[in-house]
């Protein structure tokens, strides 16, 4: 997705003795409709630090059908505004502090598991006279729709104040070279595969220890999932950020007299490399 930093952005303030106290950058986001996905894209692809000062707030606003700006406000790291509650302190050197989302995501799907309800409206006849379609949504006689719902999500970003002789140009690249894999074992109570990490943002510094913000994506495994196919129900298992689909071939309802699309084959694909997560530094529980 396009994201920019618009003309005439970077605005300063400065402390009386000519340093920087606080500055705001505009950045444009383009192509979504999606207030969730506009602010993830805000949080992670724009600069968590600028000129030694550390991102504290966004601010998002719609400016046309798929476009958004986001005003994004920089302050010292170790200045405390008067009207800033205690949870904005400065870290101290091995302090962490985790936030969360929890407002969900949506997503499209094509099959609905077994077990849920289907309600059958019929026209002139009684429910047995329909196909049953197996969990299928929207079946058309050569084509299958898909359902936009929300779906449970987990955004977790991890505040904390590294030993700059941690965060070396080394530990950068290493920790660069594992973003986008999932966790290998156990990570904070996640069971492996359940968290994905996103990246780190920071400043790396001779002079002081750096801030970081690490970004994760979380989402529970699931066990035993049931859906039918034309051979018969399928069991399946599947890790948290594997991605699951179908394979429809054409079947016929000798009783309703038609022949639909219906799911021939269930396959759930491993999208995501695996990596051990103790590299970030930041522990594993």
């Amino acid at each position: 997705m396009p994201v920019w930093e618009k003309f005439g952005s970077r605005d300063r303030t400065l402390d009386a003795d000519g340093t920087n106290s606080s500055a705001e950058l505009v950045y444009v986001i383009d192509g979504t409709t999606s207030d969730l996905t506009a602010a993830d894209s805000a949080e992670l692809l724009t600069p968590y630090t600028f000129r030694g000062l550390v991102r504290k707030d966004i601010e998002l606003s719609q400016v046309a059908p798929d476009r958004w700006e986001a005003t994004l406000t920089y302050k010292d790291p170790d200045k405390k505004d008067e009207d800033e509650s205690g949870d904005g302190d400065p870290l101290e050197t091995g302090e962490g502090v985790f936030s969360f989302d929890t407002t969900g995501a949506t997503g499209e799907i094509e099959v609905v598991q077994k077990g849920r309800e289907t309600k059958e409206i019929p026209a002139g006849g009684s429910p047995g006279d329909y196909p049953d379609m197996r969990g299928v949504i929207k079946v058309e006689p050569d084509r299958i729709g898909s359902a936009e719902i929300v779906m449970p999500a987990l955004r977790l970003t991890y505040r904390t104040r590294l030993p700059k002789e941690l965060a070396t140009i080394q530990w950068i690249k290493d920790v660069a070279s594992i973003t986008g894999t999932t966790n290998d074992s156990a990570f904070y109570s996640f069971e492996a595969g359940e968290l994905l990490f996103l990246g780190v943002q920071g400043e790396q510094s001779s002079r002081s220890d750096p801030e970081c913000l690490f970004s994760f994506s979380a989402s529970k495994n699931q066990k035993n999932l049931v859906y039918e196919t034309i051979d018969g129900d399928v069991t399946l298992d599947k890790d948290g950020h594997e991605f699951l689909w179908f394979w429809f071939g054409m079947d016929e309802d000798t009783t309703a007299k038609v022949v639909r699309p219906q799911p021939k084959a269930v396959y759930v694909n491993q999208v995501y490399d695996s990596s051990d997560f103790s590299i970030l530094g930041i522990g594993t529980e």
